[in-house]
């Protein structure tokens, strides 16, 4: 296999002159951080890199290994390697032997020592942790760590001078638990399981201490919440030793803590130093639970039995600048440094940058300073760090370049992508001196805010409903909840770059919001292949038949030319739900690009049912915010088939009809003058039959819920209910609505020659106000629910019924005291066979 070089370059300025990329970084000139050298990996257009793991054995050998996705159609990876001897670069053979279904590789190496290498490997359905270690002849053989069930992923590694260390997470039947193993004469132990009662475990880190002690800090779910926990284990007969609360709850009383990522290390001293993110920083209440932004992170140590702070530093030593995974890394001096990602703000700068800390000998820790700022937002990439044998500091990263070419009809060329490009940069950090000063450290506060499973969070955090079934026509459906629409970090658009990993987004679905199923939907057009195969591979990992559902999803975009008087012909925002990732690999065009509407073949909403139709692809497509001001939808064009529900409410608003409730939902959002974009137009005028169902979007989890009552709990009975129309919709909480026409359910085509008899069984998570009946989306009765109750029970027939004559349909919305809303899908009666 071809063998890649890296390029050095020797400024900024004379990069960008050579290669236009979007997104190089700035170098911030800090007095005590500057760059000395930087890299560029060459051949990265047809296959790229991610995941950079840097390591380095202190004698002047460094070492990056990463996950190489092989060009289109291989959905194949390598785990590649590269060495730095002190003068240049050099691409080596790969740890994997030949091409495989690989993911999240890491490294470690101890002190004059070689490097081993950790990763998932995917076999049919079997997710497995897999080890090597380079030996003069390269790298040795894999060593592969069974489990009892369940798929494996997210290795951390430690190396030593006589131990190594491997943790991973494990995922079987909706719930994560914490393997662990040791390397130790020769061969690997067997594994040590950790798990919680009832709930998850996950986010592994792990430090060893001179005694030979392992501390293991993971965090894990309480209700909707995720704290962080401390094991201490006996190196030797891996028994837990101790268990220490690090972070319960936190500093929100209205919405989910978030505890998570945590990091250990032990400074020169053999202090114990633990870091992990925080949520209690989030500002943006409106829109939903902004869980991924607006994050701090601690520093606290481990001292005397006890849980501390450092006096004069406090807690939160990296706050206010949204900073991300949080690690540590020490010097050839054992000198502690600390270095985070730090996504952009919401004011000032969007932008991803690198920041930096140390603990100095006399001062401890010191302010973070910016170590590397980029242009780009997006793709958050943990911190890839080592220090060489003249303690100079090492950073390898991705940059992203973005290219354009004019509209095209062929479909090998490339009409727009994003490539990411591997980077290496070595910088000189202060040199750390003197003996260690002692550091005054008081109590911190372990335990804050942990409200309740029975008390519902305002944002965030709705308890799990279960049980709910229904029996129509002999068929027994049961009712399970979702989000059909959700972004993760490669949709840019968010204000700060900060819509949350993959991981982050289904574990906060699973976990917070105690969602049976979730489709990730991230941009078309921000999405390269390779991403898109990442997309559907993580689905694939969270896909879980009658415990979890994990769709792979896209979300197609046009939004309406301002320049034009009208609305665009075709305009629209469409969530499209894959049943299968079989068939959302019809969804690639090349090697380096989806199909969005930026490619001629899918460039407006016709051209891409037209598409779905001739690739003959099983999926289903949801409009969304279809009378948002400024990405209008246009209803003139309309597919059956393809379109069977509309995302009726999310963050911006409720788009019902012109004035109706919740219609102005957010303050910076507004509706359309274009009054045909409300849904009363599809379903009145044009005569769409469409279910409702709402969900959410940029960090909207808990702000718009779909609900489906479905045959089985997998991608296909997800699918049947939305085609069937057997759905519902609210603005959050989990009701329970029950509307149906002549024994027919929601969704159905009835026919009456007589009134039709309407029921309405419903239940609310909370005291309901009232229920409407709604005829062509105008409200013909109110019911008014008295004495606090959580039920209603109602029969109406509807004398009136002929009054229309060109279409009918029916729906009930339901509104609770908290002014969260629920709306049935409609019920159409057939006027042309009544």
């Amino acid at each position: 296999m071809k063998r890649r070089e890296f390029i050095k370059i020797s400024s900024t300025a004379a990069l960008s002159s050579a290669i236009p990329l979007v997104g190089f970084p700035r170098m911030i000139s800090e007095s005590s951080v500057n760059l000395k050298q930087n890299f560029l990996l060459k051949g990265f257009e047809d296959e790229q890199e991610e995941y950079p793991s840097l390591v380095t054995d202190g004698k002047g050998n460094i070492w990056i290994h990463a996950l190489r996705r092989m060009s289109y159609p291989a959905n194949a990876e390598l785990i590649s390697s590269f060495h730095y001897n002190g003068i240049e670069w050099k691409e080596t053979a790969p740890v994997t032997s030949s091409p495989g279904q690989y993911e999240s590789p890491v490294s470690a190496c101890a002190s004059g020592g070689k490097p081993v290498v950790a990763w998932t490997e995917i076999k049919d359905e079997d997710w497995v942790i897999n080890t090597s270690m380079l030996t003069a002849s390269g790298y040795g053989d894999v060593h592969s760590f069974p489990v009892k069930s369940g798929k494996s992923i997210n290795p951390v590694l430690i190396a030593g001078e006589n131990r190594n260390w491997i943790a991973w997470e494990n995922l079987h039947d909706g719930r994560f638990t914490i393997y662990l193993s040791k390397y130790e004469n020769g061969k690997w132990s067997d594994s040590f399981i950790v798990e919680k009662n009832g709930g998850s475990c996950f986010d592994p880190a792990i430090a060893e201490d001179k005694d030979g002690k392992l501390y293991l800090a993971y965090g894990y779910n309480q209700g909707y919440h995720q704290n962080i926990e401390m094991l201490i284990i006996d190196g030797n007969s891996l028994r837990v030793t101790k268990t220490i609360p690090v972070a319960v709850g936190g500093g929100l009383k209205n919405r989910a803590n978030i505890n998570s990522k945590p990091a250990l290390a032990f400074d020169e001293e053999d202090r114990l130093w633990i870091t992990y993110e925080n949520n209690r920083n989030n500002h943006r209440l409106e829109d939903g639970d902004n869980y991924t932004g607006d994050l701090c992170c601690a520093i606290l140590s481990y001292k005397d039995g006890k849980i501390v702070e450092v006096e004069n530093t406090g807690k939160w030593l990296f706050t206010g600048k949204n900073d991300h995974k949080p690690t540590f890394i020490k010097d050839n001096s054992n000198h502690l440094y600390l270095v985070t990602n730090c996504g952009g703000d919401f004011v000032g700068n969007p932008f991803w940058q690198y920041r930096i800390s140390w603990l100095d000998p006399q001062k401890g820790w010191s302010q973070p300073v910016t170590l590397l700022q980029t242009d780009q937002k997006g793709v958050l990439i943990p911190p890839a760090i080592a220090f060489d044998e003249n303690n100079q500091l090492w950073l390898s990263t991705m940059l992203e370049k973005r290219f354009a070419n004019q509209e095209s009809s062929n479909t090998n060329e490339v009409v727009r992508s994003l490539l990411t490009q591997l980077s290496v940069q070595q910088y000189h950090i202060p040199k750390l001196e003197g003996l260690y000063a002692d550091l005054s450290f008081i109590d911190t506060t372990v335990t804050e805010f942990l409200p309740g499973d029975n008390e519902i969070s305002t944002m965030s955090g709705h308890p799990d409903i279960v049980g709910e079934q229904i029996e129509v026509n002999g068929e027994v459906y049961k009712l399970v909840y979702g989000n059909l629409h959700e972004h993760s970090e490669k949709s840019p658009c968010w204000p700060a770059g900060t819509d949350g990993t993959l991981h982050e987004d289904y574990r906060f679905g699973m976990f917070t919001e105690n969602y049976d199923f979730v489709a990730i939907t991230d941009h078309g057009y921000s999405m390269t292949e390779v991403y898109w195969r990442k997309n559907m591979r993580v689905a694939e990992f969270y896909n879980q038949p009658e415990t979890f559902v994990a769709l792979p999803a896209m979300e197609w975009t046009l939004s309406s030319n301002k320049e034009l008087n009208d609305i665009e012909y075709g305009a629209g925002h469409y969530n499209v739900i894959f049943s299968s990732v079989e068939e959302g690999r019809k969804f690639i065009r090349n090697e380096q690009e989806i199909y969005s509407v930026y490619t001629p073949e899918t460039n407006n909403s016709v051209a891409l049912w037209k598409f779905l139709h001739e690739k003959n692809i099983d999926c289903i497509s949801i409009p969304h915010h279809p009378a948002d001001e400024m990405h209008p939808l246009d209803w003139d064009v309309h597919d059956d088939y393809y379109v069977p529900v509309v995302e009726l409410f999310q963050c911006r608003g409720n788009n019902e009809y012109p004035g109706c409730p919740r219609e102005h939902n957010l303050e910076r959002h507004f509706t359309t003058k274009y009054k045909r974009a409300f849904v009363n137009y599809a379903l009145k005028e044009k005569k769409q039959q469409m279910g409702f169902i709402a969900s959410g979007d940029h960090n909207g989890m808990g702000v718009g819920v779909a609900a489906i009552w479905v045959k089985e709990l997998n991608r296909e009975g997800i699918l049947e209910g939305l085609r069937s129309k057997r759905c519902f919709a609210t603005t959050g909480d989990k009701m329970i609505i029950d509307f149906r026409m002549n024994g027919e359910t929601s969704g159905s085509v009835v026919k009456s020659a007589n009134a039709p008899k309407i029921s309405v069984n419903v239940k609310g998570q909370r005291e309901l106000s009232k229920v409407e009946i709604l005829k062509n989306s105008k409200v013909i009765k109110e019911y008014t629910v008295a004495g606090g109750s959580l039920e209603f029970n109602e029969q109406f027939v509807d004398e009136l019924y002929q009054d229309e004559s060109d279409v009918l349909y029916y729906y009930v919305r339901v509104t609770q005291k908290n002014n969260e809303i629920g709306w049935s899908s409609p019920i159409w009666i057939d006027l042309n066979k009544a």
